[in-house]
């Protein structure tokens, strides 16, 4: 009520709107902070400086976009989508890029002051994920801020199959992520969200794409395996399990240890 500069433009409402949530308490809905406003960047700056003191163990800081397809629209969003957009088409990952960028330097200028954190790694992340699945182009990351590209290659095909348009798009968004940042790191879901009870059928496919990921400089990688609704389907423990080897070697041999 008394800052809503702070939050999201929305054009279907005619004005700004934050976060709103459902009868059922998800945290699901229209809204979310307006990335540009320079208010907003010093708050969340502070914000980070307590968790960091806070968590003196602690190495990576996650500022993240909310958890739907609902971005700021208000003018100065818009430019920076525009601004690192291509063929004409705003990636509106560029306000959350920027502003967290922007974060990223004031954490890092912080750092050389402060006795209490002079010494310590600190990486701040943000997500490329739903409406900023896409990278901003000729947006540059700072040193000490790490993309997590959330997304997921098709697992019913080897990602090097041209007839899946799915995995061509799939290598574009990589390699553009990859001009951005030199800190890239994958959220990937080998669940099945629109229909939990399905399995995904990705034996054949997953040591193609672990090495995939590896062979693209990937530093991260972050499997979000489902639990009860999806103990489903042959070789659900046996997924998970070359997954995991996977991970840790990308040249283990999957279909002998299947054996």
């Amino acid at each position: 009520d008394k800052h809503p500069e702070y939050f999201s433009y929305l054009p279907k409402y005619g004005k700004r709107i934050f976060r709103l949530h459902n009868d059922l308490g998800f945290p699901y809905g229209d809204g979310e902070i307006c990335w540009s406003n320079k208010e907003v960047r010093g708050i969340i700056t502070e914000r980070v400086k307590s968790w960091i003191i806070d968590s003196p163990k602690a190495k990576i800081f996650a500022i993240d976009q909310n958890d739907y397809n609902c971005y700021c629209e208000c003018p100065e969003c818009t430019a920076l989508a525009k601004k690192y957009g291509k063929n004409g088409e705003p990636r509106w990952s560029a306000p959350v890029v920027d502003a967290v960028n922007d974060i990223a330097r004031r954490i890092k200028e912080w750092q050389k002051t402060d006795e209490r954190v002079k010494d310590r790694e600190i990486i701040i992340e943000t997500f490329g994920y739903l409406y900023g699945r896409q990278a901003p182009i000729g947006l540059k990351a700072e040193d000490n801020l790490m993309i997590r590209l959330c997304t997921n290659p098709c697992y019913h095909h080897f990602i090097e199959d041209e007839t899946c348009a799915y995995n061509v798009d799939f290598k574009t968004v990589i390699d553009e992520w990859k001009e951005v940042t030199h800190k890239l790191w994958i959220w990937s879901y080998p669940g099945n969200f629109y229909w939990y009870t399905n399995y995904v059928p990705s034996l054949k496919t997953m040591q193609n794409h672990m090495k995939f990921w590896n062979d693209a400089g990937i530093e991260g990688l972050f499997m979000e395996f489902f639990d009860e609704p999806n103990y489903i389907g042959p070789f659900y423990e046996v997924r998970q399990y070359l997954y995991a080897r996977c991970m840790y070697n990308p040249d283990f041999d999957c279909k002998a240890e299947l054996k």
